[in-house]
């Protein structure tokens, strides 16, 4: 589904990712693991036009997308989860899930959609008409996720969904990326929290310093050693 060759990318002279190539299959939650300024969110930002490809190429279902425009490549299904949530705190819940669908041109296609990610997202519903920037930080995360999914993306970048959140609501954004992941969406999950994201994930890479240094099953990254001493605290 996703493919992504030796990509390079780099903020000025400084060189973030050294050829990171990935395979993200259809119908899996894929991984991506590594310290901070490993070149995670990088990565995202490539794949999704934010930030130019420097070397390298990524394909998604099998035709070439890098150094489009976001726009288009929104268009053609793959949906962000930003880093920090990023919800518009001035305008209302409904207001912001609107926002998510500004590239659906059909009236009734956004309605339909709205009320279905209300019905999977009900504490969102309650508060539909209350100021985004006034919900709990795990609700913010939830209008994130909803926001990315109104445009019905077949593929969910998510960069770091459970960062600042207490463990409760830790559990609960993760049950959503299964829940989504069974209904059919592909997910490539980016997180610090290694443990949790094996928990869910079909398979994972590691990234060190722009580079990937493994991949494999969360089963084979569990057994490795320079896993559970980096990432598992064991």
């Amino acid at each position: 589904m996703l493919v992504l060759s030796d990509v390079e990318a780099s903020y000025g002279d400084l060189r973030a990712l050294n050829g990171v190539s990935l395979r993200v299959e259809k119908g899996e939650i894929f991984a991506l693991l590594g310290a901070n300024g490993a070149g995670k969110s990088t990565t995202l930002r490539c794949i999704v036009g934010l930030m130019k490809v420097r070397g390298g190429t990524i394909e998604f279902e099998g035709r070439r997308i890098e150094n489009q425009t976001t726009s288009t490549i929104v268009k053609s299904g793959i949906g962000l989860v930003f880093e920090g949530r990023h919800v518009f705190p001035e305008l209302t819940v409904l207001e912001n899930l609107l926002a998510g669908a500004y590239l659906v041109k059909e009236a009734r296609a956004v309605e339909q959609r709205t009320q279905e990610l209300f019905e999977q997202f009900p504490r969102l519903a309650e508060r539909k008409s209350q100021q985004a920037g006034s919900l709990s930080g795990g609700e913010q995360q939830m209008l994130a996720i909803a926001r990315a999914l109104i445009a019905k993306p077949t593929l969910l970048l998510m960069d770091e969904p459970s960062m600042g959140l207490a463990p409760k609501v830790v559990d609960e954004v993760f049950r959503v990326v299964v829940d989504l992941n069974q209904k059919g969406t592909t997910v490539l999950l980016v997180e610090q929290n290694a443990r949790r994201a094996l928990e869910v994930a079909h398979h994972a890479s590691v990234l060190e310093s722009g580079q990937v240094v493994l991949t494999g099953t969360p089963a084979e990254l569990l057994q490795n050693r320079a896993v559970q001493t980096a990432y598992l605290g064991m």
